[in-house]
């Protein structure tokens, strides 16, 4: 641990005394960004940067900061945890990955991300590495295994890019792991006072990404697009330096507000370096599961204010899109506080075909994705209820609806929609109160996929 975050460490422990209902309380042993300090996810951006030619227009993108869905699970590997294997699905047609039959230690109550990527993302601080699943399910028969469509595996000493055999998990093949926002990052911001960052590049999503050329940390350069503007892979974005980050108009409680100056800051300072596709500029929290799965409280609302259905996009909205900038390959960083040097990326072309990861390129294999369509979790609904599932590249027998684990509804053709007698889902035949909609896909290979999301049922009665 370097003597600078020692040093916010210990003004940590006042700032949690003086603001206790703001700042619960870490649990645990205060979790340090990973990575190697030359890592670029851990420097600084140069003291002059220089702008790119590509990426006109990028701060145009709509922002979103994901919390509920679309953002990874995590949890760290302990010795006193049950042990798992993980299998993977595409083990052999997509590649031979190590992870695949590897023997993990995994907290018995763990889950994966709410949504159809599943991330679920295990750090192994005894091996010095981090696994990162895609589309990941706990065995359907309790027979000690984890099953997830493909991984990728990369060493905590790195500069935050997995193994070449083993990519899987974001396009760019970066861990999952590698510019998510921790609780403690947002806690040792606010111990720094009116001047507070997150303390370390971001992870970003953004619609417009090169198709065949990448920057390192990332490895593989599966975007979407061969226009000139195409943001890489790898890619550091950035907002303008002398921005006033206090005078802009920021929404929500004092705690949203607070959250949203960190991570302009941060932009700033460190920038956020593109890690995936996405349809707007995406940031991501580590997702409440991490928390919940292991017995403790989601830190989030209490943390950063609360969310708009799931979502915190509205503490990233006022920054204005001509403050972003893209950084020009080529640059090294600056070490952060405490931290060593970089070397400068360079801008590389895959020689052979990447393999897929988590969303659809045109003109490869379609990503293995169920979308549900119906009420968002933790919904309050009544009456009749729509209710629908899309799958994409997967060989379907049948799709079931269920409520509360039991059946309700079968289709075998697509689209897979719950009909019914009259028309949807009949919310009144249940009492009022929280209530589960499960999508079970069952597969022609005999396996099947289960998407559950929880939501509430107020009808009026008499």
């Amino acid at each position: 641990m370097t003597t600078a975050l020692a040093h916010l460490r210990t003004l940590l422990a006042v700032a949690a005394g003086a603001v206790a209902v703001a700042i619960a309380p870490a649990t645990a042993a205060a979790f340090d960004p990973p990575f190697a300090p030359t890592s670029p996810f851990n420097q600084l951006l140069p003291a002059s940067p220089n702008v790119a030619t590509n990426g006109a227009g990028v701060g145009n993108s709509g922002r979103s900061v994901n919390y509920q869905e679309y953002a990874p699970a995590v949890y760290t590997s302990a010795a006193d945890q049950p042990l798992y294997t993980l299998k993977l699905r595409n083990q052999g047609s997509w590649g031979n990955n190590p992870v695949h039959n590897r023997r993990v230690r995994i907290p018995a109550s763990a889950r994966p991300s709410d949504d159809s990527d599943g991330h679920l993302t295990i750090v192994i601080p005894a091996e010095g590495v981090v696994i990162s699943l895609y589309q990941a399910e706990l065995g359907p028969r309790a027979d000690g295994t984890w099953w997830a469509s493909w991984a990728g595996l990369a060493p905590l000493s790195g500069n935050g890019a997995n193994l070449a055999n083993a990519a899987g998990g974001r396009e760019s093949g970066i861990s999952q792991l590698a510019g998510l926002i921790h609780p403690d990052d947002v806690r040792r911001g606010i111990a720094m006072g009116n001047d507070g960052d997150l303390g370390h590049a971001l992870s970003v999503g953004y619609g417009t990404t090169h198709a065949t050329t990448f920057v390192s940390p990332a490895i593989t350069a599966r975007g979407n697009s061969t226009s000139p503007q195409a943001l890489y892979m790898g890619q550091k974005i950035f907002i303008d330096p002398a921005l006033d980050i206090e005078s802009l108009p920021w929404q929500g409680t004092s705690e949203n507000r607070r959250f949203g100056k960190l991570i302009a800051r941060t932009l700033q300072r460190y920038g956020a370096i593109v890690v995936t596709n996405a349809p707007a500029l995406t940031f991501q929290l580590w997702h409440p599961n991490s928390f919940t799965g292991i017995g403790q409280p989601d830190p989030w609302p209490g943390l950063i204010g609360p969310s708009a259905a799931g979502y915190y996009a509205f503490t990233a909205r006022p920054i204005p899109a001509s403050a972003f900038r893209v950084l020009a390959p080529g640059q090294a960083g600056r070490p952060g506080p405490g931290v060593g040097t970089t070397t400068p990326p360079s801008i590389t072309t895959p020689a052979t075909p990447t393999r897929p990861g988590t969303t659809t390129k045109p003109g490869r294999r379609a990503a293995k994705r169920i979308v549900l369509g119906g009420p968002k979790r933790g919904a309050t609904v009544s009456g009749r209820v729509r209710w629908s599932a899309k799958t994409t590249g997967l060989s379907v027998k049948r799709v079931d609806f269920l409520v509360d684990g039991k059946r309700r509804w079968a289709d075998r053709r697509a689209p897979y929609v719950f009909t019914g007698k009259g028309g949807g889902w009949n919310s009144r035949v249940v009492s009022n109160g929280r209530h589960r909609l499960t999508v079970r896909v069952v597969l022609r290979n005999g396996k099947t996929v289960t998407r559950t999301r929880a939501f509430v049922v107020r009808n009026r009665r008499g």
